[in-house]
């Protein structure tokens, strides 16, 4: 639908009945670049499988697991609509700053 692509490393489904889309990140901290990134595998997921709005509850998040010393955490990401928005914002900048390459200015 949006013409983007990408791989969801894990899905859980819990006891509750929810999902649990997540992302692991080999990184020594998370960043809030990655809830872009991880909402808009939720929203390929949710389009995958048709999921229906009364279906049940499809969250996501974020598993960094330490770089440079043993260590693990996970965060939730919040807002995950606000974070498709602002994806699909950086995609749509991304393409016009392609298209834009090859445009001269007038003098």
């Amino acid at each position: 639908k949006y013409g983007y692509g990408g791989t969801i490393d894990i899905v859980f489904k819990m006891q509750d009945g929810t999902t649990l889309i997540c992302d692991w990140k080999t990184s020594n901290g998370l960043y809030k670049e990655t809830s872009l990134q991880i909402a808009a595998y939720r929203q390929a997921y949710i389009e995958m499988v048709d999921h229906k709005p009364s279906d049940s509850i499809i969250n996501a998040g974020a598993v960094r697991l330490g770089k440079d010393y043993p260590a693990f955490e996970y965060r939730a990401v919040t807002q995950l609509d606000e974070c498709l928005t602002g994806f699909l914002s950086c995609m749509g900048i991304r393409r016009w700053i392609a298209d834009m390459k090859g445009t001269q200015w007038n003098r």
